[in-house]
């Protein structure tokens, strides 16, 4: 029932009718703002930071498809899942022992998202207020805002690295030069502090909460708005950086008794179209794999999921569409 009400309050609008003072009906057309947030994650992500999980055995490793080329700049290994009883990949940077790792692999990522109304209006009583059917173009999909949210922390993760890469590069010259003009060598200690590009996004994690705006492509009537505690907004960056593919699983308030069971693991990449023996649906999980894009009439390239491009050839039939 809770899913049927979720999934009724995103294909609907909500019309206002009143009447002026000259007696004159008007009405008015309301569109929904979609709310993010990820409650059973900040539980998990507080318990890891409290238990200084830098000194876990998992801390740092970032799941990564089996293709994948081998980078030199990352360490490798396969590591169990348990839970699904396979092998999976993962990678870990080299030099990630330089930062202070407050990360492990989890998945999937649960959020959840409401449609919420009227935020910043109220009804009047002597307004009255009917639903009716929406147009497709305003109907988004269960998992898209919280996809295109990573992919927003995705591609900004990306901008401040960068950012930082293009002034390291410039304090390494400065260094240099400075070794020339009083004919010395330069030292190793001297270049270590801007060997490492730093995420200059992440911010001081001190347990508080923040509200941020993020646009929905292909829905950019929609107005989307995700609710994170510094900590999880850190953890979401770090696991970012280095990470492209995760799962996002929708999480409900109220779940049926016994669908917390653990779920058989299915092989193969073909879409799941079944309820399984565990009372888990798995066709609402969300597979995300990033890519950077240029999307068609845009210059800049951003992080996007390629299982949800299909209006591009190349990647229409990548993976599995989630729609």
């Amino acid at each position: 029932m809770e899913l049927l009400d979720v999934l009724y309050s995103r294909i609907i609008e909500k019309v206002v009718v009143g009447e002026s003072d000259r007696q004159q009906v008007w009405s008015l057309i309301h569109i929904p703002t979609l709310r993010l947030d990820f409650p059973k994650e900040e539980v998990v992500c507080k318990e890891k930071e409290e238990r200084n999980i830098g000194k876990q055995d998992l801390a740092g490793w970032i799941i990564c498809e089996d293709t994948e080329p081998v980078d030199d700049d990352f360490n490798y290994r396969y590591i169990e899942d348990k839970k699904e009883m396979v092998l999976r990949k993962y990678k870990k940077r080299k030099d990630q022992d330089r930062q202070t790792d407050m990360s492990e692999v989890v998945e999937p990522v649960f959020y959840r998202e409401r449609a919420v109304w009227f935020e910043n209006e109220q009804v009047l009583e002597s307004q009255t207020v009917f639903d009716r059917l929406t147009l497709l173009k305003n109907v988004v999909p269960l998992g898209y805002a919280a996809e295109q949210f990573l992919a927003f922390l995705k591609s900004d993760v990306a901008k401040k690295i960068e950012e930082n890469r293009q002034h390291n590069k410039l304090e390494i010259k400065r260094v240099q030069r400075e070794a020339r003009e009083r004919n010395a060598e330069v030292e190793q200690a001297q270049l270590e502090p801007y060997l490492y590009n730093k995420d200059l996004g992440m911010v001081e994690m001190k347990g508080l909460f923040s509200e941020q705006n993020f646009a929905l492509n292909y829905f950019s009537n929609i107005p989307a708005l995700a609710r994170t505690s510094d900590i999880l907004f850190c953890w979401f960056r770090q696991t970012l950086r280095d990470g492209a593919t995760l799962r996002l699983r929708f999480e409900q308030e109220h779940p049926a008794e016994g669908s917390r069971g653990k779920t058989r693991m299915l092989q193969g990449d073909d879409p799941h179209q079944f309820i399984n023996t565990n009372c888990y649906n798995p066709a609402l999980e969300r597979r995300v794999h990033y890519r950077l894009i240029t999307l068609p009439g845009q210059t800049h390239a951003q992080w996007l999921n390629v299982n949800y491009q299909l209006d591009t050839k190349e990647n229409r039939t990548a993976r599995r569409q989630d729609v």
